[in-house]
């Protein structure tokens, strides 16, 4: 529960910035629709973040892009511990085709000055104080 909320929050924020003029495959990387429709049929409400953070500027779009696909990885093994008939459309979300690698490849080609790795470092660094901050305050799901 308490990476959706960071996901969620996060993934919002990326839409709203409009990370697709930088990352052409996006909308089919995202993946807040999976989370929403796993919770709601487990019949929790949709947590809350405090993610408030603008990216306004392509390497920190980037940046959080990073620890987004990321949580995708980590996902495929979170999912493996989740009991059988549990819903994990968001854990188990392949994504498009070479996913990771192309993302890697669009930092290397898209980060190349101090400047720019280092907004993208500070907001990858945002997004996970975020996911520990949700991690930490281990709060009971509510039922919707």
């Amino acid at each position: 529960m308490a990476q959706g909320a960071a996901y969620c929050s996060i993934e919002a924020e990326l839409d709203r910035s409009g990370v697709e003029r930088w990352i052409d495959d996006w909308p089919a990387r995202s993946r807040r629709d999976l989370l929403l429709a796993d919770l709601t049929e487990l019949g929790v409400r949709a947590p809350v973040s405090d993610w408030d953070r603008r990216l306004e500027r392509p390497p920190e779009m980037l940046g959080a892009a990073y620890v987004l696909e990321g949580s995708r990885l980590g996902g495929k093994l979170l999912a493996r511990q989740l009991y059988r008939g549990a819903p994990r459309r968001f854990l188990d979300a392949a994504g498009p085709p070479a996913a990771w690698p192309r993302l890697l490849s669009l930092l290397n080609r898209n980060l190349v000055s101090p400047t720019e790795l280092e907004a993208a470092a500070s907001a990858a660094k945002d997004c996970f104080r975020c996911f520990e901050r949700a991690a930490q305050q281990n709060e009971e799901p509510e039922l919707a």
